[in-house]
């Protein structure tokens, strides 16, 4: 079942996956250049991040981008998570933006939101502790917003969304139904996780979140 699992995933959603990478850095981009959005840096010789009006300037190679999860991993979150269910495997393209105040994560999630070329199928909100009430108003209607027990616990906190790009170029290449994640993380809680200290860290937080899977 596992090696079935794993030729799955490593098949026609990690080729979907790839093909939206850059899609979805060019919206992440302009709406960071809304919001006030920062990225992770490429250039260590910075004070780590970038924001989005810079990257608009230098291009997008001054940003340290996520790679696509890995198929060891993917796979692990089908079985555990999921019960072997690959269709709720939403996170294999992912990326992450930074915010130094909680109202730009706000701002952001109301650019999102009036993109017409964007469905959001899921919000998951850590930074309010129930999960469900703080920034509701902003995405109101048919979004699905789920509290994640495992972040909550271990005190991490971001908004995270699924959401799929819909565009005449994703419609030609068949991207148009493939769930990316995007997480908008606040900045004092994104630095903890940077460096050998924030691996130890991420370590951590992934034994946690498979024992409470299994």
């Amino acid at each position: 079942f596992l090696r079935r699992l794993a030729q799955f995933v490593d098949s026609a959603r990690v080729w979907q996956a790839a093909g939206l990478t850059s899609i979805l850095r060019e919206k992440l981009v302009s709406w960071a250049c809304a919001s006030d959005g920062k990225f992770v840096a490429a250039d260590e010789d910075t004070e780590g991040y970038i924001r989005g009006l810079d990257v608009m300037r230098r291009g997008e190679g001054a940003v340290r981008w996520s790679e696509l999860k890995g198929k060891v991993r993917a796979v692990e979150k089908c079985y555990l998570a999921y019960g072997g269910d690959v269709s709720r495997l939403m996170d294999l393209c992912r990326e992450t933006m930074v915010f130094d105040r909680l109202e730009q994560i706000a701002n952001c999630l109301a650019v999102i939101r009036q993109d017409r070329t964007v469905e959001v199928v899921r919000v998951c909100n850590r930074l309010n502790p129930g999960g469900r009430h703080s920034l509701v108003a902003l995405l109101a209607g048919s979004i699905s917003w789920e509290k994640n027990d495992g972040p909550m616990i271990s005190g991490y906190r971001d908004v995270s969304i699924n959401l799929m790009i819909q565009t005449a170029e994703t419609r030609a290449l068949g991207l148009d139904r493939h769930v990316v994640e995007l997480r908008l993380v606040p900045r004092g809680i994104h630095e903890l996780t940077l460096g050998y200290e924030g691996q130890v860290r991420h370590k951590r937080y992934q034994n946690l979140r498979n024992a409470l899977t299994v």
